[in-house]
């Protein structure tokens, strides 16, 4: 809605959209959002908590995120999705990301 009126007043603006699965079974929710397959040039952030049965899995490529997994963390699918759609770099960002304690939404606030 808010990119389409953007762009019928003249205000080009790309539509980004990050895709997602999320899974409830057995008290337990999984999310997988944008890419989730490993490649080569990839590595991962590992975000524990703060439950014992909470676990985020944020895979980048070239300092960029372009997937995660979340068990038990759904709150986190938006700001995450947004990161992904923004391109933003994360250099030098990882143990702030890796931070349970950490608000993600800063990330974008910058």
């Amino acid at each position: 809605g808010r990119i389409a009126a953007l762009n019928m007043l003249g205000n080009k603006t790309p539509f980004t959209f990050v895709s997602f699965y999320t899974s409830h079974g057995f008290d337990t929710s999984v999310t997988f959002i944008g890419n989730v397959s490993p490649q080569q040039a990839s590595a991962t952030i590992t975000r524990h908590g703060p439950a014992a049965n909470q676990h985020v899995q944020i895979i980048t490529v070239n300092d960029q995120v372009t997937g995660s997994v979340l068990i038990n963390q759904t709150p986190l699918l938006q700001i995450i999705s947004k990161i992904i759609s923004t391109n933003l770099n994360i250099a030098n960002q990882q143990d702030f990301i890796a931070d349970p304690k950490s608000d993600l939404n800063q990330l974008i606030a910058t």
